[in-house]
């Protein structure tokens, strides 16, 4: 509702993840400076020892009914009817702000216009959702799958099963409940929706429309999911900064740019030739405005029209488009590239490991050497060395991680992505 409010109003909106730390919230506030602030009563925490020359007391306001002992006014004091018409918006003003997932570095604050959240939602559209379509959104408004789910669902009349965060129990019993008939998740979110249907199956025979996205997903998830739930998990590709410039292609995995809004680039700028891989850079209205340096300063991220989004793909021979990795993720050893994902699928393929995440640090004479981190299922007696001496036979000698951790989990954004700052970190305290 509180959305929906700010863009009828032509207010920004910036919702931030009710999850952070009191620290860290204090250090977006502080950055941001809002005018008003809404949160629920059970993270009044989060927000009531930040000083009121970052946000005003009488403009934090909860939500919901528990507001005794907060010193904060309810929303409801806000809900009236004034009879008072809305004023004209801004299409080319900012509407929201959201917070990159922040994998591979520090977060940066990504501004959409009422007119590119628009074009994003006329594409969403044109996929065939409708009044009939019961969307189960599992990821947080925070990251912009979530929020485009929101307001496509107040915007095209379908329903949305809200989940108040992602767990695969709750998820499928809410899809059995309301009889969902699509669903979006991330890879990590799938392969536990599919260990939890197996252990416990329920009806799922509404669903029409699966996709996942965020991520690469191995093709034995895929495979799993289409035994399990009886339909295809298809491949979606957006980001924070753009959704909607690729469609799937017609191999899985694959993805087709709209005319014009799409091209392959080299290290030199030059689009690169089919076959060879290259860096995706785009362009369209549904791209967003910049990046939020400050009031009214946006930086708006674009190199002569296109943006560089950081994601190396491959053109195949039926002219579709193949992701390869994140430009960034790219570990360098002796001047041969290896995208992560490779080095990953790799270490899932023993039968002792559930989870995997792999990460380059510096070397002085290779340049960059590869350190892995797995999780294993609770009856592996494996140790690290089995592991490799198995990836060894899948993988080229210079793939092979120097050194492999045994953890007990691997750090994960909202969204499932493992978070490879801090496995660098890890890997280098040890």
């Amino acid at each position: 509702m509180i959305i929906g409010a700010c863009l009828a109003a032509g207010m920004i909106c910036i919702p931030l993840n009710p999850g952070y730390k009191p620290a860290e919230m204090d250090a977006y506030l502080r950055k941001l400076r809002p005018s008003i602030c809404f949160c629920e009563a059970r993270y009044f925490a989060s927000v009531a020892k930040i000083p009121s020359s970052v946000v005003e007391m009488e403009r934090r306001l909860i939500v919901g009914d528990d507001i005794e002992g907060t010193g904060l006014r309810s929303w409801q004091a806000l809900q009236r009817e004034t009879g008072d018409p809305l004023p004209p918006v801004d299409q080319q003003a900012p509407a929201v702000m959201i917070h990159t997932s922040g994998t591979t570095g520090s977060p940066k604050f990504v501004v959409h216009t009422q007119a590119s959240l628009a074009h994003i939602l006329e594409r969403i559209a044109g996929a065939g959702f409708d009044d009939s379509t019961r969307l189960l959104v599992t990821l947080p408004s925070c990251y912009m799958s979530g929020l485009v789910a929101l307001i496509s669902c107040m915007s095209s009349g379908m329903s949305a099963v809200l989940l108040e965060s992602y767990e695969p129990d709750a998820s499928l019993d809410a899809i059995e409940k309301h009889r969902c008939t699509s669903i979006f998740m991330t890879p990590y979110m799938i392969s536990s929706l599919n260990q939890a249907q197996r252990m416990h199956p329920r009806r799922v025979d509404s669903l029409k429309l699966c996709v996942v996205g965020g991520d690469v997903c191995r093709p034995a998830i895929k495979q799993e999911f289409a035994e399990l739930f009886g339909q295809p998990l298809r491949s979606g590709w957006g980001m924070t900064e753009a959704i909607g410039t690729l469609s799937g292609g017609e191999v899985d995995g694959a993805y087709v740019a709209r005319p014009g809004c799409a091209q392959l680039v080299g290290e030199d700028g030059n689009v690169v030739k089919d076959g060879d891989e290259g860096e995706l850079v785009i362009r369209g209205n549904n791209v967003f405005m910049g990046y939020w340096l400050g009031p009214n300063l946006v930086d708006d991220g674009r190199i002569d029209g296109w943006f560089h989004t950081g994601d190396i793909m491959r053109k195949d021979d039926n002219g579709e488009l193949r992701y390869v990795a994140r430009k960034k993720d790219l570990i360098v050893i002796n001047g041969h590239s290896v995208a992560p994902v490779e080095v990953e699928n790799a270490l899932l393929l023993h039968h002792a490991v559930v989870e995997a995440a792999v990460v380059g640090l510096p070397d002085l004479e290779r340049g960059q050497r590869i350190v892995g981190f797995v999780v294993l299922n609770a009856s592996s007696g494996s140790s690290p060395e089995d592991i490799l001496r198995d990836v060894a036979t899948k993988v080229a000698g210079y793939k092979v991680p120097e050194k492999l951790f045994i953890v007990d989990r691997i750090p994960r954004n909202g969204m499932g992505k493992a978070i490879r700052p801090r496995l660098m970190e890890q890997a280098t305290e040890v």
